[in-house]
């Protein structure tokens, strides 16, 4: 079968703590896009993930631990192969890792007719990564605590336009700076409000994320390439903790024209969509 593993993009990060046990607490309105990758999933003598991108390939990869973790808790003695072909940039902040982990645990649910709900595998999802949870649902939605409190939101329809510098942005070494943080709770009443109301116009104006301003001090290349997309539209926002870049559209013209703006100045974009497709 073939499985899509949809990115997202965070329309709200606001990093408002650190836990004793080292995880941050975070408040985000993430919204999946319609940019995504491709799974294979076929039975196979031995469990095996190959991606397009060689270097994701074999047991590091997060779907090989998916694939161990399910077969482990339900006594699975069939094997799979699992073939990805990335579209999502990698070291991006758009989630493609953990999009590939949901989309294979839903297809073995599937194939091992292991009659799993969403909530269900949401939870063992939870285990392998943060933003698993968001990406097996595939719906704009509300996270809070570490990523394991959820609420879901109306579908918000629109235009994205991605930039994606040539960087990748460790995750990680963003958060050991987090200390720089002013980590104050953001009100985000009005972003709940713009993306209820399907309302764009606002929440162009209401996107924040305050791991941006860490990001463009520790990497040159991003802070080179904001500095330059900012002149074209100044609502581009970072995703995550970086590299990638995004401004949301009602318009598709006026989506074409940013995005040929942009490639005129040799800036690599990518179009998608806020989708609403639901699992």
């Amino acid at each position: 079968m073939i499985e899509k593993a949809f990115a997202k993009i965070n329309l709200t990060l606001n990093v408002v703590g650190r836990r004793k046990d080292g995880y941050h607490e975070l408040i985000m309105i993430m919204s999946p896009i319609s940019l995504c990758d491709e799974l294979l999933v076929e039975a196979a003598l031995v469990d095996e993930v190959v991606c397009s991108n060689a270097e994701l390939s074999g047991e590091k990869n997060i779907v090989y631990k998916a694939i161990k973790l399910l077969k482990s808790s339900y006594n699975i003695s069939q094997s799979v192969k699992i073939t990805i072909t990335k579209n999502i940039p990698v070291g991006a902040g758009l989630g493609g890792g953990s999009a590939d982990c949901a989309a294979a645990l839903r297809a073995l649910n599937v194939l091992w007719s292991l009659n799993l709900s969403l909530k269900e595998l949401a939870n063992i999802g939870s285990t392998l990564g943060a933003y698993v949870p968001f990406c097996i649902y595939n719906r704009q939605a509300l996270f809070s605590g570490i990523g394991n409190e959820i609420e879901f939101l109306n579908s918000i329809k629109g235009y994205v336009v991605l930039v994606i510098p040539n960087t990748h942005i460790s995750t990680g070494v963003v958060f050991e700076n987090t200390h720089k943080l002013n980590m104050l709770r953001m009100n985000i009443d009005n972003q709940l409000t713009a993306v209820n109301d399907n309302d764009i116009s606002s929440l162009r104006e209401n996107l924040f994320n305050n791991l941006q301003d860490i990001t463009l001090e520790l990497d040159e290349t991003c802070r080179k390439t904001y500095e330059k997309i900012i002149l074209i539209d100044d609502k581009f926002m970072m995703t995550g903790s970086g590299s990638v870049f995004f401004a949301i559209y009602s318009d598709v013209v006026l989506a074409n024209k940013i995005t040929l703006d942009l490639e005129e100045q040799g800036i690599k974009t990518l179009q998608s969509k806020l989708t609403t497709e639901e699992i």
